[in-house]
């Protein structure tokens, strides 16, 4: 119907827009670049592609999603934010996360823990974690002033890149659901 889908969206495309809508169960799309914003979705969501951005929108399920560029933008709450790529920002709120890339920036809320493989951690200033911040980093994170973390355990990583390390490990949970969704 105009504002929503009764059901899972399956969706692919080249640059794919999604504003203002109502998805009842599952989104799991692919495409070059994929903007959700304003929206409502009652299951979970599986995204790949180039650039994902997602802002103003609320999933009470899982987002998994994989592309060079990620963000989980402010004013955005999910149950979980799983995601993979060169550059990732969680800038919205979520029960837990695991995160890896090059660069991984934190500048939002975690009630739990967070994973995450990164040449570079981020930690920015809205930075609200209850939990344990386990980084598998090759440098040493950055804290801006306010940023509050209940604790961070530094693993560090010699001689790879964590963002390959992370590759290995997270990329099966994201191939999978989108290749059986293909």
């Amino acid at each position: 119907n105009p504002s929503g889908v009764e059901g899972d969206l399956y969706w692919a495309g080249q640059a794919l827009n999604l504003d203002d809508a109502s998805i009842d169960r599952d989104i799991i799309a692919a495409g070059d670049t994929l903007s959700i914003r304003d929206c409502t979705v009652g299951g979970a969501v599986r995204l790949a592609a180039r650039t994902i951005d997602i802002a103003k929108t609320t999933v009470n399920g899982s987002v998994t999603a994989a592309g060079p560029h990620v963000v989980l933008n402010s004013d955005s709450a999910a149950n979980c934010f799983y995601a993979m790529g060169e550059t990732v920002a969680l800038r919205g709120s979520a029960k837990s996360a695991a995160l890896a890339g090059d660069t991984v920036t934190i500048d939002g809320t975690v009630e739990g823990d967070v994973e995450v493989w990164a040449d570079k951690l981020v930690l920015g200033k809205n930075a609200r974690i209850t939990g344990t911040v386990n980084a598998h980093v090759s440098e040493d994170p950055e804290r801006a002033a306010g940023a509050e973390v209940g604790a961070l355990k530094i693993d560090r990583t010699e001689n790879e890149s964590a963002a390959t390390t992370a590759n290995n490990i997270i990329g099966g949970i994201v191939a999978l659901p989108l290749a059986i969704a293909f």
